[in-house]
């Protein structure tokens, strides 16, 4: 007999906008906040946890600048643009959790975090439905794509699913074992770990 052994992080819940211009990401236990602030005429404060890779992309799709989030939650990180000229850019902040983009312009030495202009994603959940069989749940992705490793990381299972397709998968022919899940559009993989057992 086979068990499935799932080990979840806490699922963040969708990411909303707010009047003061930010984007908030929240999960379930209610930790984790994750706010792009304006901060000075070419400055933004980042609030978000620590243990986040966060970048700046030029409306061409150019990392910039990329580097990891150390500060606290509390404080938040300075984020200084002033070598940037007038246009549209993105900041990014990602973790295994989530995903944020928050669109910024830059025009006559001010930065506008544009609240219009973001978009988040969340870790997406693995939801049981029977023995040994589960079913990914990914809103906000119009393109998924799945790919499963064992532990010595071989590719045992990949594809590619669209938007409204069925996402399940019945583990039940599987050698006992631990095994990855490698979940999200092109421009983002979750990594999810499962245990498949007698």
């Amino acid at each position: 007999m086979k068990r499935i052994q799932l080990t979840m992080a806490a699922l963040m819940v969708a990411a909303g906008l707010v009047s003061t211009g930010g984007v908030y990401g929240q999960t379930s236990d209610g930790v984790s906040r994750v706010n792009v602030q304006k901060s000075d005429s070419k400055k933004v404060r980042l609030y978000t946890p620590s243990g986040v890779d966060m970048a700046i992309i030029d409306a061409n799709g150019t990392t910039l600048y990329k580097g990891d989030v150390r500060g606290s939650a509390e404080k938040g990180t300075s984020i200084n643009l002033a070598n940037l000229p007038d246009g549209h850019y993105f900041l990014t902040a990602t973790n295994n959790d989530f995903w944020l983009s928050q669109g910024l312009t830059i025009r006559n030495d001010q930065v506008t975090v544009d609240a219009q202009n973001a978009s988040a994603l969340v870790k997406p959940m693995l939801v049981p439905y029977g023995k040994n069989k589960f079913e990914i749940a990914m809103p906000g992705a119009k393109t998924l794509n799945v790919a499963l490793y064992d532990r010595v990381n071989t590719l045992v299972f990949s594809e590619t699913y669209q938007e409204g397709d069925v996402h399940r998968f019945d583990l039940n022919r599987l050698p006992e074992g631990d095994y990855t899940f490698v979940v999200g559009p092109d421009y983002k993989q979750f990594t999810e770990r499962i245990a498949v057992q007698r």
